[in-house]
């Protein structure tokens, strides 16, 4: 600030030039900070059903399961083994593929 009020006296328009320059620049980091702020406020309002969605879809997952298995076990009681088999290896083939899928390799 001290070398720009030393070349006030010289060279008035460029300090003009550089003192906006400098509020400009405050200007956007204000407009930054407030935008980051409302996006912030949406993400809390958004949390709830965040969670919802991601505890239904786990119990939408779970029941599919539960729902394979107990058809398994009803065919297998009713001889039909094929069918059964058809129940067992699916849920099964699933877990195994939710297991074993592909996971995100952490890049350095």
């Amino acid at each position: 600030m001290e070398s720009l009020q030393k070349m006030q006296d010289s060279y008035p328009h460029i300090v003009d030039k550089i003192l906006s320059f400098r509020q400009q620049e405050l200007d956007i980091q204000k407009e930054i900070i407030e935008i980051e702020k409302n996006e912030q406020e949406i993400r809390k309002k958004e949390i709830p059903f965040m969670r919802s969605y991601a505890f239904l879809g786990q119990f939408m997952a779970y029941s599919l399961g539960i729902a394979s298995l107990v058809g398994g076990a009803y065919f297998a009681n009713h001889e039909n083994t094929m069918v059964a088999g058809f129940f067992l290896t699916s849920t099964v083939g699933i877990a195994f593929a939710q297991f074993f899928g592909n996971k995100k390799k952490d890049t350095k």
